[in-house]
């Protein structure tokens, strides 16, 4: 019997993936966009490969930034440009939201990300605070794909991983949940979601 429903939420929550949103700091910043989506993918593959607790925050990133394109500005003015763009590069799925707020009446409702803290501190009205737990890699140290980070919601949720549909729109994101057991919904858009939910008998 499923239990709790948990929403990944760039792409999913939010009409909007990390790579949009670095484009925009990209401009901002006047660096080159493709390489610091390379920077990204490799800082996140840094955190996904060392299996040890690790923080992965906006202040760590911004400081990787400032020394790889040799900015002159601080790193506290780097963060500020990037909470700037927040408003205009962060679309909320309302749609979606308003469901998990009606599914919550027979459901648990989480959220596990790959999100830095800066994510959380801008959108937790908006988004987090509808959601309970919240699991965001910003917090707990590890980032999806690890095991750890599925490990810790289940813990807070006190069920096991049958109980729970994990949502994603990543592929890569899904396959280490449906291994522990999870059931899994490779998230397209919201019509086809609804109906994924529905074989999985949740209206």
């Amino acid at each position: 019997m499923i239990k709790a429903i948990i929403f990944d939420v760039g792409g999913t929550l939010m009409n909007v993936k990390i790579e949009d949103i670095l484009n925009d700091l990209a401009r901002s910043l006047t660096v080159d966009p493709n390489s610091l989506n390379s920077l990204y993918r490799e800082y996140k593959k840094d955190i996904s490969e060392t299996m040890v607790f690790e923080r992965i925050s906006s202040k760590g990133f911004a400081t990787l930034i400032k020394k790889t394109f040799d900015l002159y500005i601080s790193i506290d003015q780097i963060i500020s440009v990037w909470k700037d763009l927040y408003p205009k590069s962060f679309p909320i799925n309302i749609e979606l939201v308003k469901f998990a707020d009606k599914l919550k009446s027979n459901y648990k409702v989480g959220i596990v990300s790959s999100a830095m803290d800066i994510h959380y501190q801008l959108l937790e009205k908006d988004i987090y605070s509808h959601f309970d737990p919240v699991v965001i890699s910003g917090e707990v140290g590890f980032i999806k794909p690890q095991k750890q980070i599925f490990e810790i919601v289940l813990k807070k949720l006190s069920l096991r991983s049958y109980e729970c549909v994990f949502i994603d729109d990543r592929t890569e994101n899904l396959s280490v949940p449906k291994q522990m057991g999870f059931h899994i919904i490779h998230f397209q858009n919201n019509k086809q979601l609804f109906k994924e939910l529905k074989k999985l008998g949740i209206n």
